[in-house]
């Protein structure tokens, strides 16, 4: 009832390998009948590559009476099967006639999946030692589990010394951050990109672009991700040369050659930028321009060298005097200065300008040929508004202009606002 039934092969040799009897499922499987193989040496039926291991498996059976093993057998389309086969010796009806009985489960579609998985893993294997791209796998925890051939030559460290260890320990301290960061992104989407550094062994840090993927695991409960990480160190290098001649150009277009400090064009930038965020937050915008007293009696007197040696202390006085990060001071050109100071009202102005003026006075630059000191001085006028939508910034530096000529004809070395 029992082989009738199963969906198993079953099967009944005699003690030298000759069908007894087969069951529904092997005539299914096979697509023999019963006539067509009872009688029949079941060896003519197995792979010739197989049959030295099923004859070690049939003595083994003879003297143990049971045995598990795996082979082909050819099916009457001329396509090999696997079998997965437990095999018993039992008593036969004569003494010396003992029967074998065979129980085979089809695993051809395993075997098939296996194959594969090997291919897999050979390509697998062969793309990690022939890459030179270093290829990781960790567990969940950022841990090592493989390392592939690239390692050595890039890291310089031997598996040995990295299989166990935690893979943050050797990452730069001011990046681990953004590679955890990456690291449970990878967790919850299944795939990242990083570029960070990561430390050799002779301690130096090398430059890495990681594409990171999350991998199932034969757990479910255990995780882990493959990187591929590539050597950018030189590339990085080359990028940072590349930031450092742009930021060098960005200082020679902005800055003004003679004092360093913003030029017309900065200003122009920068009081463009600030007066569009005045007028989304409807906050107050600050101009101060600012006029050295007498400037073409000095460059007359002392000569241009100390004329341009004044302009320079001058610059250095009113960027000391400005305390926030955001205030701006520009040449506008030839001795007039602009200062700009966001969120600032009309108190403020009149404090920021103030100490600048001091400022100049206290440098004591002698100055013969001024008409109000023997010192050099310098007169402001400031300009305070809220931006509005029809307006430009324009409006802010005639307004600034109007009370710094103010200034100039009531005496000069002073303060004017609007």
């Amino acid at each position: 009832m029992i082989a009738t039934y199963s969906s198993d092969m079953i099967t009944v040799h005699d003690a030298k390998g000759t069908y007894l009897y087969v069951s529904p499922a092997g005539e299914e499987i096979l697509q023999y009948s019963s006539d067509e193989v009872i009688g029949k040496d079941s060896y003519t039926f197995i792979h010739p590559d197989d049959q030295e291991i099923c004859m070690k498996n049939h003595q083994i059976l003879l003297e143990e009476k049971y045995v598990v093993s795996t082979y082909r057998i050819r099916s009457k389309d001329g396509e090999y099967i696997w079998f997965e086969s437990s095999l018993r010796c039992l008593p036969g009806r004569e003494p010396n006639e003992p029967q074998i009985i065979v129980i085979s489960r089809n695993i051809t579609e395993r075997k098939r999946m296996e194959k594969k998985l090997q291919e897999i893993e050979e390509l697998f294997q062969m793309i990690t030692e022939y890459s030179s791209d270093m290829i990781t796998i960790h567990n969940a925890a950022g841990e090592y589990l493989y390392i592939s051939l690239a390692v050595k030559e890039i890291l310089q460290f031997d598996n040995h010394e990295l299989i166990g260890k935690d893979g943050y320990f050797f990452i730069h301290p001011d990046d681990q951050a953004l590679v955890g960061r990456n690291h449970q992104y990878v967790m919850k989407k299944g795939f990242g990109v990083a570029t960070y550094r990561i430390q050799r062994k002779d301690g130096q840090y090398v430059w890495f672009e990681s594409t990171v993927r999350y991998l199932p695991g034969r757990d479910p409960g255990e995780p882990q991700i493959l990187v591929m990480s590539r050597d950018i160190t030189k590339r990085k290098i080359e990028e940072q040369k590349l930031q450092k001649a742009n930021e060098k150009l960005l200082d020679l277009t902005n800055k003004d050659g003679l004092t360093g400090i913003g030029n017309r064009r900065y200003f122009d930038e920068t009081l463009k930028k600030e007066w569009q965020r005045a007028l989304v937050h409807s906050r107050n915008i600050t101009l101060i321009m600012a006029d050295i007293d007498y400037f073409k009696p000095y460059n007359d007197t002392y000569g241009h060298h100390r004329g341009d040696e004044c302009l320079k202390q001058v610059a250095s006085a009113i960027q000391n005097t400005l305390m926030r990060q955001g205030d701006v001071v520009c040449r506008y050109g030839g001795e007039e200065f602009a200062v700009i100071l966001p969120d600032t009202n009309e108190k403020g102005a009149k404090h920021v300008s103030e100490n600048i003026r001091e400022s100049i006075v206290a440098l004591q630059i002698p100055h013969a040929g001024s008409k109000i000191s023997n010192y050099l001085t310098i007169s402001l006028g400031t300009a305070t508004l809220i931006p509005k939508a029809k307006a430009n910034p324009k409006v802010l530096i005639e307004a600034a202009d109007k009370v710094l000529y103010q200034a100039k004809q009531e005496g000069r070395n002073c303060v004017r606002s609007l």
